[in-house]
């Protein structure tokens, strides 16, 4: 349930970013999501669904892409991500620091129309 108020957040700031730029409807909206987010996809589309109609999103098309959670070696000092269920450094085998962002939804951009420019990336 905790992603009502999470995606009610991301519709507003859609919708105020598509009448910032005069919009006349958001034909699509891209969400990067982190793999560790704690986010259903279903849950997500639901109420983007529901929360949206009636306004210049509904009908627009959803897309989330799910970002595969990296991690910090604190001895070698390098980024990886893991191989299977594997969290630990694949160099030296000590335990990796989750790194930022593996947690997180955020708005990548929207595809809107305008009746004066057509349609345009934001």
């Amino acid at each position: 349930m905790h992603e009502f108020h999470i995606i009610e957040a991301i519709v507003k700031q859609v919708i105020d970013s598509a009448k910032d730029n005069r919009a006349s409807k958001v034909t699509k909206a891209n969400l990067v999501m982190g793999e560790f987010s704690g986010f259903e996809e279903s849950s997500i589309r639901l109420y983007f669904e529901n929360i949206s109609s009636g306004t210049l999103l509904e009908g627009a098309q959803l897309n989330i892409k799910t970002l595969p959670a990296k991690f910090k070696c604190e001895k070698r000092n390098i980024i990886y991500e893991r191989e299977g269920r594997e969290f630990n450094c694949p160099s030296c085998g000590s335990a990796g620091v989750l790194e930022r962002g593996a947690k997180g939804l955020y708005i990548e951009n929207i595809e809107i129309e305008s009746a004066q420019k057509g349609e345009q990336h934001v």
